[in-house]
């Protein structure tokens, strides 16, 4: 392979950041937002989802919970942004902040796709693996040319604790 061919290569790897969103009303946002039940999570990323008004994923997301009032959430670096809006639009009036991105790295840990801050997790055959990883146990992504595309239920994330319907409402879930 040329060094030309790898550089095209790695640019069409997906990218991944970070963001957390921390204080009284996280979890409470949160729940009525995501897929998955806020309340049942854990230290290790969880896959869930947040859907738009039309039922349809708009982004596809991995979340932890740090603590009470602190969720860890990652998404695919190109549509921070749009998160960062829909959070300030819809969160406006609810008690939390949330970070900058930063930068996160998709690994295999255990056999599973997740992610690591550890940059020797940062490399073109680490993403590959990740993305042959995920593919082979249903672990979808969303990007921004795929947002809108999905309803939650296409992409089956109750299999991996990805979807709770015991947890009442969220964002486009009447749909």
């Amino acid at each position: 392979m040329s060094d030309a061919t790898s550089i095209s290569d790695q640019n069409q790897l997906p990218a991944f950041v970070q963001l957390t969103l921390q204080g009284e009303d996280a979890e409470k946002f949160l729940q009525g937002q995501i897929t998955s039940d806020v309340t049942k999570l854990g230290l290790s990323f969880q896959p869930t989802a947040l859907s738009n008004l039309k039922g349809r994923i708009e982004f596809g997301l991995w979340i932890k919970k740090q603590d009470e009032n602190q969720f860890d959430v990652v998404l695919s670096s190109d549509c921070a942004e749009a998160l960062q809006t829909h959070l300030n639009k819809f969160g406006a009036f609810s008690k939390f902040e949330t970070s900058a991105p930063t930068p996160i790295y998709p690994c295999i840990v255990a056999d599973e796709p997740t992610f690591s801050h550890k940059d020797e997790h940062n490399t073109a055959e680490e993403t590959q693996a990740w993305m042959q990883t995920s593919i082979a146990t249903g672990n979808y992504w969303i990007v921004a040319a795929t947002q809108g595309q999905f309803q939650p239920q296409e992409l089956r994330p109750h299999q991996r604790g990805g979807m709770d319907y015991d947890k009442g409402c969220y964002l486009g879930q009447e749909v």
